[in-house]
């Protein structure tokens, strides 16, 4: 395959990015700052990750943010970066694509790459109806902490405070 190689906006003629997520320095600078060399990612969060320079002031970037950026288009608001493999450090233009939170996760929880939220399993809620109703009720008692409640329905504190706030199960 071809490479294609893109300035990356905002630092054209310092460094260009290609396809497959290699960033390039495109002008020599001082010590091992070489025209033409691919710059080496660290990785953060198991995400490749680079430090680029332009006046002096030193910015740091996902790869998966630069290569989507320049061959995808700008990223729309409240969208975030998924790689459609599951590969954190496969940075090639095929593998990624813009999707909302909610779908970035249910994608991670469909190819195993993260656990259901705590209270859920397997996209289905551990409570019933009739749990939350009676977890409301012992609240209102005043006689239970939330974690003591937590305890008695096998979920965590904090799905009990959700709970009683109606920030979860809203709709009951």
């Amino acid at each position: 395959m071809k490479e294609i190689c893109k300035p990356i906006l905002g630092y054209k003629n310092l460094y260009s990015v290609n396809q497959f997520g290699n960033v390039r320095r495109d002008k020599s600078g001082c010590g091992i700052c070489i025209k033409g060399r691919i710059l080496k990612p660290v990785i953060k969060s198991g995400y490749p990750c680079i430090r680029i320079y332009k006046n002096g002031i030193q910015k740091f970037y996902s790869i998966a943010s630069i290569v989507a950026k320049m061959f995808i288009g700008k990223r729309p608001k409240n969208y975030e970066i998924n790689h459609i493999d599951g590969v954190k450090t496969n940075n090639h233009v095929s593998n990624l694509e813009y999707v909302t939170a909610s779908e970035n996760v249910r994608h991670a929880v469909r190819n195993g790459l993260r656990k259901p939220r705590l209270g859920i399993e397997n996209n289905y809620a551990k409570l019933t109806e009739k749990q939350v109703l009676k977890i409301r009720e012992l609240w209102n008692t005043k006689k239970y902490f939330q974690y003591e409640i937590g305890k008695m329905f096998n979920v965590h504190q904090g799905t009990i405070h959700h709970i009683t706030s109606r920030k979860q199960w809203k709709h009951i």
